[in-house]
């Protein structure tokens, strides 16, 4: 099955990350995401009138010809049945109302993690009867009652356990779950996305155990939830990669400490980065921009050469750059070691002739071992 989405960006790089994530993603078993990119609002409408999109992701400010919410008006005027996501860095609690009155499935408030997003797509993408209550995300239901000021206790069943949530005009004054009372009530109440249900009471019973505005308690779970998952994340990573290929995470540090003692003021950054996954194992000075832009090229350059019986890639690759800079990068295996090096502060020959060898020879050793 493939299922066909759209991200509206103007930033380009950023633009083709969240591309390129999105498309090797294997979130939903046997299907395949084709995502499309647009630059701005009128190449967005232009694509939405000959394509059909199931997820629409925007970023808000665009300064060529309008804004997110311009889209998600003419999205609005078209009939467009799918879900549509805005991206934003601006924490604005007026345009976040507007955004969900006008159907907005989400907001991402930048800077946001691509994988923890990438998630929860088939969320996303998951076909619903839209005339059903118990199918409202319930992060969406708060802030509509937010939105409106209501005064009302949300009862959630969740998983054979009861828990409350009590609104005041709008606010979130008090949750429950068990044991747990206030911030950590609501956040499992929340976090909890399977076998949820809930129903409404009018009668609030309840003392005031969270102080803030809506808005900002639902900002800082998603932080305290994307600290949490990328934790989670680096511990899965290293177990999962340490089992396949046995790699010696502390050999790989002490290799990279030795090029950093090598280089000195000429390294810029470096990581250590696994091809198929995109995943850093060990970075200096990390530039994840550079890092993802950098592991893509390298992927589609092996990809192309593989394709050619006329050319075999030797174990590394350089990039001139302005400024008298490169990009060097290493391959060994399933392993990327890219570096950026500053020629004005190295001899560019002590590096090809000397420490690139001796890197590629501690590469090796820290993924045999």
């Amino acid at each position: 099955m493939t299922i066909r989405l759209l991200v509206v960006e103007d930033d380009y790089d950023f633009r083709n990350i969240l591309q390129a994530s999105i498309q090797t993603s294997n979130e939903i078993k046997n299907t395949q995401y084709v995502c499309d990119t647009a630059g701005s609002v009128d190449e967005a409408k232009d694509l939405i009138s000959s394509q059909k999109y199931r997820l629409i992701i925007s970023d808000l400010k665009m300064p060529n010809d309008g804004d997110g919410l311009k889209l998600l008006n003419h999205l609005n005027d078209i009939g467009f049945d799918g879900k549509f996501i805005a991206m934003t860095g601006m924490h604005d609690e007026n345009t976040a109302r507007q955004l969900l009155k006008m159907g907005a499935a989400n907001i991402l408030y930048k800077p946001f993690s691509i994988q923890a997003l990438i998630q929860t797509l088939p969320e996303y993408l998951e076909e619903k009867p839209k005339n059903n209550l118990q199918d409202i995300d319930l992060r969406t239901l708060i802030q509509l009652i937010n939105i409106e000021k209501k005064t009302i206790t949300i009862n959630v069943y969740v998983r054979g356990h009861n828990g409350k949530l009590f609104f005041v005009k709008g606010e979130l004054i008090h949750a429950e779950y068990e044991d747990l009372k206030g911030k950590e009530a609501c956040e499992i109440i929340l976090n909890t996305s399977s076998n949820k249900e809930f129903s409404f009471t009018k009668e609030i019973s309840a003392k005031k155990t969270i102080n803030m505005p809506l808005m900002n308690l639902l900002l800082l779970i998603s932080k305290d939830n994307d600290e949490k998952n990328k934790e989670n994340k680096e511990k899965k990573n290293k177990e999962t990669q340490n089992k396949k290929t046995n790699v010696n995470i502390d050999k790989l540090k002490g290799a990279m400490e030795t090029l950093k003692k090598d280089m000195g003021e000429a390294l810029i950054t470096s990581d250590i980065t696994m091809i198929k996954e995109g995943q850093i194992l060990i970075s200096h000075n990390p530039d994840p921009k550079l890092c993802a832009l950098t592991t893509l090229m390298i992927q589609q350059i092996i990809e192309t050469v593989n394709k050619t019986k006329d050319f075999k890639l030797g174990n590394k690759i350089i990039l001139r750059l302005e400024d008298n800079k490169s990009i060097i990068t290493l391959f060994y295996g399933d392993y990327l070691w890219s570096m950026m090096v500053d020629k004005d502060k190295i001899q560019i020959g002590l590096v090809l002739n000397a420490i690139i060898p001796d890197t590629l020879k501690n590469l090796e050793i820290a993924v045999n071992a």
